[in-house]
């Protein structure tokens, strides 16, 4: 991304379209692994929203972002890929959102600093004030490319969940109660997973795996001597 465009992300658009945007989970720690299961396992991203009415892709984005996090916290093979996808899905959103914004606020008033900001994102069009309304309807048309980047990354995405699911290689209940299970066992008390937070879950079950690793390790010195 050029440096410039950088800069237009940065640039406050909210002050010039105030819009009530839906309000999402954003972190592990707001989740209940309840819900994370029910995120994972059967895609109900509803239960990622706080209040407002996020679309479909608000959706997506908030679930991939947090899946994301959750498979860095965990150290899963997995946490790569799943950073590659959020980049590129989020970048193409980014510019779509704020573009979006742009049109918007063109369409009311023709304003030369939302130009430059408009330019930023590599549409170098007149935008004279007796072009602006055709320009703004080019720029419209263009968006849609981006529009269906952004679905064609998402549909890689599911097409690579669903191979794994195929393969007996995607997240089930099982196995996300299993980890829930071993944590109990091991503190010996319980956990409702309605209300122990999914980054809880994996910290206890990351100190869980961080024990049975020293008793390994401490059982194989012992059988070396």
């Amino acid at each position: 991304m050029r440096k410039d465009r950088k800069a237009a992300i940065k640039e406050p658009i909210k002050d010039v379209i105030p819009a009530e945007k839906p309000v999402l989970i954003t972190s592990l720690e707001e989740l209940s692994f309840y819900n994370f299961i029910l995120c994972a396992v059967g895609g109900e991203y509803n239960f990622l929203t706080i209040s407002g009415t996020p679309t479909k892709d608000d959706l997506y984005l908030c679930w991939m972002r947090l899946l994301s996090d959750y498979y860095q916290l965990i150290n899963s093979k997995e946490a790569a890929n799943y950073i590659k996808n959020v980049a590129k899905i989020e970048g193409v959103n980014i510019k779509i959102t704020q573009v979006e914004l742009l049109l918007i606020a063109l369409r009311v008033s023709y304003q030369p600093r939302l130009i430059s900001l408009l330019r930023d994102w590599g549409y170098n069009l007149p935008f004279t004030q007796a072009s602006l309304s055709a320009d703004l309807d080019r720029v419209a048309i263009e968006l849609g490319n981006d529009r269906v980047k952004r679905e064609k990354y998402r549909l890689e995405y599911e097409r690579q969940e669903k191979a794994k699911q195929k393969n007996g290689e995607g997240a089930t209940k099982d196995s996300f109660m299993r980890m829930l299970y071993a944590i109990e066992a091991h503190r010996k008390m319980n956990y409702d997973p309605k209300e122990i937070s999914t980054y809880k879950v994996v910290i206890l079950y990351n100190e869980l795996v961080e024990y049975n690793n020293f008793l390994k390790a401490k059982n194989k010195g012992n059988g070396s001597r």
